[in-house]
């Protein structure tokens, strides 16, 4: 029984219980989502195994929530769905589904078509399930103490017009004025006659009409309805807005019955408004939220869509609306604005506006006056003690634009705020917690899209760049095919000319240079791959000494002008002395005959390529090593050439990139190595042109160092290994490991040409047979060996007590400095680059036996170096 009220009829009572219908066919899925739901308090879980044991259940009783699964056999959750949308006892219960087979935007679609009003993706949060669960026990709990009220409230009217005729007017009255429902009378015609005091508090004025009361917008609603009821004499019912323009309007539920004489005549109407307007605020936004959810899923096809959110936000959540997005990671800025009513939009578009946001964008918390004169008061209040008290200036401008109630909430996805959301209220109407906390919601699912578009638009242009990528690989391998083909072609063409006896005299002398300069070009090629593959696995490194970088030039023109000379290329040189650089002589000398090699292959035939080498104040760039920027030295190539096309000229120094001018101009990796090796030497590269015919300019910087030129190391050693004439080696027994049959053939006849005897062995373990047996005068060696490399040959060689210390020579194809210091420390005392110079490897055999046994040489003064490394 429930406790009577003051009248002595009993009060309605609600029961506080939530029904909750849990649907999966995995008995485990609904133990777990019994478990995560326990704690939730005054609610009754009902399981079902099946969506037809679903619908017997909702026959028998009524639910505030269902948990659907999607996927299960004979009837599948979509379909159990729409069946219960179907029952009038079902249709308005909210469902979730629960679902781990499908994010597809067109799957979700078909779930809230069918009536869902959120989607939960298997594996799921506790704490959000709990969080969204409890939203909609609250909300039906709201819902059940309305329709209490409502059912008490139509009895008690029932009642209370039987009763009518037993109480004076003064007693109706009193009744009247003290329940919380709006309640007026009118007569037979329809004309307003009593009016109770709620009907004044809510309108705000004694107007005995229904104007001052409705909302504009349902003004026209509420005569329409009344005026038909009259007209039928019979009950009218209706949901409107009631209240004024000063505090705002509400949702009420306006009932109007006829009282009827003995005769059945209508002689008087009695009207009643229940405020609803929780309820149908509450069924509004998760309306607008289903709606937002399912088109930010299609935003990833549709950037519109987004606008299309804000526009259903409204008015539901203001009177105007402002969507913010940051910049980020390549993506502009964006401002969406959204208005409602007679709002204006040019009102949002004042930069005032941009200060709310900007704040929240900093501090990542929400700004929200709930009641923007009563914050501009207490802000007032604060000057007495504040000189410029918080938000003061952006209050101020909120007042004088006449906003009533503003929130500015952040759009936090993946523990960053990429932008912001703003709400303001023009109406009078203030914002409630729950619309403030649906703000929070929206907020957060328009994050979520915005991260996911961004990611699909980064996704999608990565996938562009590798497929540019790969076209590029495509392009070099087939221009490295004809780099390397063309001087094959020359050489092999040549070669099987020579063997069929085909070419003599002077032919022949033209013949071998020809292949020379060949095999030069493609040792060059195979020299900038290696470089590449280096800088690529930063395994590339760099000697740094000191330097003459005015030297460096001029070798690197001395060597270039050869390749002007067919073609009647004037190279003009003008150096000043700079002062010495620390850097990598060879590396340095490598960057100069690249841009020289890269101005020769553009200038047409009699052209001026010019070089100059200059000393420039100090830049931008890393400093000198071993002290700080004494200016910079500066070279600079130009050339009347081709020239580049302005888009092109970004991306000039990128590998494997070359101006498609359908002219094959090699593979592209010159003027990257270029940038990368003066970058290690803590300089700049730049490139300049005018356009197409119209030459380039190509120059780089590097800083000076402290050392004058007096303190360079001397380089003896370098000049000194190359040949000067045949070296001879008569007498000298040479012991030769080389697995290639061809290259072991060619070596053994190089040194016996030389005058050495020979032995040869194709592995390392016959070597250290060969050695054990016959120890020779000098050891020359191949890296890569079947059994064992030449780094291990070699250590066994040093650690043997029978062999003794022979010279050795490291014979290897892997030509770096890195090559040739690792080899060396191994215990190497020279190393030899293939291809192999004749004269080269003869003369460094000569210089190691001149190491060893100095008395047999008048040289031996300069004989006392470091151990040797050449690379051809």
């Amino acid at each position: 029984m429930s406790a009577p009220d003051e009248s002595g009829r009993p009060a309605a009572v609600v029961d506080t219980t939530c029904n909750i219908l849990i649907v999966d066919d995995e008995p485990s899925n609904l133990l777990a989502l019994e478990a995560i739901l326990e704690p939730l308090e005054n609610v009754n879980l009902v399981r079902a195994a099946s969506g037809v044991e679903a619908l017997r259940h909702a026959l028998k009783m009524d639910f505030s929530l269902v948990l659907l699964d999607v996927q299960m056999p004979e009837m599948d959750g979509l379909e159990t769905a729409g069946l219960l949308r179907k029952r009038p006892r079902t249709r308005d219960v909210p469902i979730i589904f629960l679902t781990a087979i499908s994010k597809d935007p067109s799957f979700v679609a078909r779930g809230y078509d069918v009536g869902a009003v959120d989607y939960l993706f298997k594996p799921y949060d506790p704490d959000a399930l709990r969080s969204k669960v409890t939203t909609f026990v609250e909300l039906a709990r709201k819902n059940a103490v309305i329709r209490a009220q409502h059912e008490a409230l139509r009895a008690g009217s029932k009642r209370e017009l039987d009763e009518l005729k037993k109480w004076s007017a003064r007693q109706y009255e009193d009744l009247a004025n003290s329940v919380p429902q709006i309640v007026w009378t009118a007569d037979a015609s329809g004309k307003l006659g009593y009016r109770n005091q709620r009907w004044i508090e809510v309108a705000s004025t004694e107007d005995a009409s229904f104007v001052a009361i409705a909302h504009p917008a349902d003004l026209g609603s509420f005569v329409s309805g009344w005026e038909s009821a009259i007209a039928a004499g019979d009950a009218w019912e209706a949901e409107l807005r009631l209240g004024d323009l000063t505090r705002g309007y509400r949702w009420h539920f306006v009932r109007a019955v006829p009282r009827r004489d003995d005769h059945g005549n209508v002689v008087l109407w009695i009207g009643t408004a229940t405020d609803i307007d929780a309820r149908i605020r509450a069924e509004h936004t998760l309306r607008m939220l289903a709606d937002a959810s399912q088109r930010l899923s299609r935003s990833l096809e549709e950037p519109r869509e987004l606008e299309a959110v804000i526009d259903c936000a409204l008015p539901i959540l203001g009177d105007g609306a402002i969507l913010d997005i940051a910049a980020s990671d390549g993506f502009e800025a964006e401002r969406i604005h959204a208005v409602a009513g007679g709002f204006e939009r040019e009102v949002l578009k004042d930069p005032r506006f941009e200060l709310g946001p900007a704040t929240v964008l900093y501090t990542r918390r929400p700004e929200i006056y709930v009641d923007v004169k009563l914050e501009a008061e207490a802000t007032r209040a604060r000057h007495e003690s504040e000189r410029n008290p918080r938000g003061s200036e952006h209050i101020k401008f909120l007042v004088e634009l006449g906003v009533t109630s503003y929130m500015c909430v952040p759009l936090d996805s993946r523990n960053r705020t990429i932008g912001t959301l703003t709400f303001v209220r023009a109406s009078g109407e203030r914002f409630s917690t729950s619309e403030i906390e649906s703000a929070g919601e929206l907020a957060r699912r328009i994050a979520t899209s915005i991260e996911n578009t961004r990611l699909h638009a980064t996704t999608e242009k990565r996938r562009l760049d590798l497929e540019e990528a790969n076209r590029s690989k495509d392009v070099f391998l087939a221009t490295l095919s004809h780099e390397l083909r063309t001087p094959l072609n020359a050489i092999v063409g040549w070669t099987d000319m020579m063997k069929k006896g085909k070419v003599a005299g002077d032919e022949l002398s033209r013949a071998m240079d020809t292949i020379d300069r060949n095999a030069h070009a493609l040792s060059g090629l195979v020299a900038d791959l290696l470089d590449v593959s280096r800088i690529v696995t930063g395994s590339l490194k760099i000697e740094h000494k000191l330097v003459s970088l005015g030297s460096i030039v001029e070798a690197a023109v001395l060597a270039a002008r050869p390749q002007c000379a067919p073609r009647e290329i004037a190279l003009d040189v003008s150096i000043v002395e700079t002062g010495a650089v620390n850097g990598d002589a060879g590396r340095l000398r490598q960057v100069v005959t690249n841009l020289l090699s890269n101005a020769i292959k553009f200038t047409p035939p009699g052209g001026h390529i010019a070089v100059t080498l200059e000393t420039v104040p100090g830049g931008a760039g890393a400093p000198a090593r071993g002290g700080g920027d004494y200016g910079r030295a500066r070279v600079t190539v130009r050339d009347p050439g081709e020239g580049i096309a302005p888009d092109f000229l970004p991306h000039v120094f990128e590998r494997f990139r070359q101006e498609e001018t359908g002219r094959a101009k090699g593979l592209g990796l010159g003027l990257a190595i270029v940038k990368h090796l003066i970058e290690e030497h803590g300089g700049s590269v730049s490139a300049a042109s005018e356009g197409r015919g119209k030459g380039a300019t190509f120059s780089f910087e590097v800083p000076l160092a402290t050392a004058s030129l007096d303190m360079l190391e001397d380089e003896t050693l370098a000049q000194s290994l190359q040949p000067s004439g045949e070296p001879r080696l008569d007498g000298v027994h040479i012991l030769i490991v080389e697995d290639d049959p061809d290259g072991n053939e060619l070596i053994c006849a190089i040194l016996e040409r030389y005058g050495a005897r020979v032995t040869s062995t194709n592995n390392a373990s016959d070597a250290l047979a060969e050695l054990e047996r016959e120890p020779p005068n000098v050891l020359v060696s191949d890296i890569g060996l079947p059994d064992m490399d030449g780094m291990e040959l070699i250590k066994k060689v040093r650690a043997s007590t029978r062999i003794g210390p022979v010279p050795a020579v490291a014979l290897t194809a892997y030509a770096s400095r890195q090559d040739a210091t690792k080899a060396i420390s191994a215990g190497f005392d020279a190393h030899v680059a293939k291809p192999v110079q004749p004269a080269t490897l003869g003369s460094t055999i000569v210089k190691l036996l001149k190491r060893q046994h100095p008395e047999e040489s008048t040289e031996r003064a300069r004989a006392d170096v470091a151990p040797l490394s050449v690379a051809k």
